[in-house]
């Protein structure tokens, strides 16, 4: 290995040795380039903000002792790593070698990956495990075969009748659990064949229905050889990630679909076009700096194209960018033709991720020309699925939220439309204690200096001395005059409210458009804990319990502000959703 002194570390490979052993102990390991090269890249920048840093390394060319020279390529590959690879082989120990060096693909059939621990290697190497009665652990230990015992192996065991009692005992419990297993097996076939027989009976509501169609899983038509359902292009340097975590989300949900991503389908740049022309639709990943270059694809020719769908990526960290700078990076004459493309816009959070693949899946099949695009889609874990939680409570409201909160009853109507009609809720102060939760929606405004912001202040700040349950809604809707980031949002908040706890709860984000489904649905199970779980709000047996007790003593005994259930959930049940605004 390289040892002259790094300008970094200061050290050599001798002196690394001996500083890793004496804090650690055992053999050295590298991991100091990547230290080496971020705290060098930090020392440049003399700042610790992301951009000065990311700059900084890209232009680092670093002289180290494990290495001549640590830089970085224009795609962000590291370069100039150039010392070899060794490894122990198999049976060194008994060919009196120490390790051998690799170092090309004619020997990778002599490495092994993943690595061995250094214990396990060492008692591999070393042979310890005598003549091959038994084998190393990850520990570096023995773990002998029957009848062996010793640190090596190396003793004979006498069998004793406990041992052959335990063997009998053994294959006795072995049988019990085949044929348990195989009990279970017929059992479950039985009931699947039930199942299907009350299905053929009572068949679901939406085939009983005129016009209705039942969710399905999506299936891709079939294409000769050489020809792609979908070409997936991406920006290499924001959005490489992405187009692989794509591509695996598709093969996933869409059977038989072939998508083309060039790290796993091409073989020449040359081609590329090709591959384009042969493509059935073409995915624009919109992600950090989509600009075209010189020598772009002239107009007449983009019009050639096959369908296009724009996924926007929304998460900063992740190289997303506001749709308009990708609409002013794009040339004038291309602007009209690309940005007339359907646009789905790509969340991280698992639910909304859900929702943008099943419009993703839509916009691909109306690409295709298939049939049913306007019918439901199927996709396991999709949460709207399922009907809205019942939001069954003893508590004659399920949140309030105060006057002082501008946009909050607006928010309140929302969750009461996609809860059925099934909220209940109020703005009215004297009525604050019988609600479950206390419903917060946060934007740029809610904080802000004034007079408002202030009332709301206390309010927030004596709910949280009464360890009110709260539910937080994050405002991410698009072209909302009031939208900030949650950072911002921290950032206004009163020193006061952050040290009570006001961020303990997670914010739901509430997002518009086909999303704005999934963050009511986030929202509506936040108010059913709260009201099944917390806040005083308790369900089922339990729930009955207390409203007896509390008819019976006349004590208030959860100090919801009632003795009893004002409206039981039975009663609630089928009642029309209520907004009590106080005047």
């Amino acid at each position: 290995m390289p040892s002259e002194v790094g300008r970094f570390s200061g050290w050599n490979s001798s002196t690394y040795a001996a500083e890793f052993l004496s804090a650690f102990g055992g053999r050295t390991e590298y991991p100091a380039k990547a230290l080496c090269a971020l705290g060098d890249a930090i020392e440049r920048a003399g700042s610790l903000e992301t951009a000065a840093v990311a700059s900084a390394l890209r232009s680092t060319s670093l002289v180290e002792f494990f290495t001549s020279s640590i830089s970085f390529n224009a795609d962000g590959q590291m370069e100039g790593m150039d010392f070899p690879v060794v490894q122990y082989p198999p049976g060194a120990a008994s060919l009196g070698l120490r390790y051998e060096v690799v170092f090309d693909a004619k020997e990778q059939e002599n490495v092994s990956f993943p690595t061995p621990r250094w214990k396990l290697r060492k008692c591999a190497n070393e042979g310890n495990c005598t003549a091959g009665n038994g084998t190393c652990r990850a520990d570096g230990r023995c773990s002998c075969l029957p009848g062996r015992s010793g640190d090596l192996c190396e003793a004979v065991e006498e069998s004793s009748a406990w041992d052959r009692v335990k063997v009998k005992v053994i294959a006795a419990l072995a049988s019990g659990l085949i044929a348990f297993c195989l009990c279970a097996c017929l059992v479950y076939v039985r009931l699947r064949r039930r199942r299907r027989h009350l299905k053929g009976i009572i068949r679901p509501t939406a085939e009983r229905m005129p016009g209705a169609a039942r969710a399905r899983v999506i299936s891709a038509m079939g294409l000769p050889d050489g020809r792609y359902h979908v070409f997936l292009s991406h920006v290499w340097s924001s959005g490489q990630d992405q187009a692989k975590a794509l591509k695996g989300q598709l093969q996933r949900y869409v059977q038989n679909i072939s998508p083309f991503l060039d790290v796993d389908n091409l073989d020449d740049t040359a081609r590329l076009e090709e591959h384009i022309g042969n493509s059935e639709a073409v995915i624009v990943l919109l992600t950090g700096s989509t600009a075209v270059a010189d020598g772009a694809p002239a107009s007449d020719y983009m019009r050639s194209l096959p369908p296009l769908i724009l996924l926007l990526e929304t998460d900063p960290s992740h190289g997303g960018v506001p749709l308009d700078v990708h609409r002013a990076e794009c040339p004038d004459e291309l602007r009209e033709h690309v940005f007339a493309a359907p646009l789905v816009t790509w969340h991280r959070l698992r639910p909304f991720q859900m929702c943008s693949m099943k419009l993703l899946i839509v916009e691909l099949l109306r690409a295709w020309k298939a049939a049913g695009a306007d019918q439901p889609i199927f996709l396991p874990g999709d949460l709207l699925r399922s009907p809205p939680p019942p939001l069954a409570t003893k508590r004659s409201l399920h949140v309030y939220f105060s006057r002082d909160n501008a946009g909050a009853a607006a928010v309140a109507a929302g969750i009461a439309e996609a809860s059925g009609q099934q909220l209940r809720s109020t703005d009215d102060p004297a009525q604050a204690r019988a609600a479950c939760a206390f419903l917060l929606y946060l934007n740029g405004a809610t904080f802000a200096a004034g007079e408002r912001a202030e009332a709301l202040g206390r309010e927030v700040h004596e709910a949280l001395e009464g360890d009110r349950p709260f539910v937080l809604v994050h405002e991410r809707r698009d072209g909302d005059a009031g939208a900030a980031t949650f950072d911002d949002i921290i950032a206004a908040t009163p020193a006061a409210l952050r040290e009570a706890g006001i961020y303990r709860p997670i914010a739901t984000p509430l997002h518009g458009g086909p999303h704005a489904d999934v963050s009511y649905r986030l929202i509506l199970e936040r108010i059913d804990a709260a009201c099944g779980s917390g806040g005083g709000g308790v369900g089922g047996i339990l729930s009955d319990a207390l409203n007896l007790t509390e008819k019976l003593t006349g004590l208030d005994l959860d100090d919801d502000g009632h003795v009893g259930s004002e409206q039981s959930a039975r009663e609630a049940k089928g009642a029309k959703s209520t907004i009590t605004v106080a005047k």
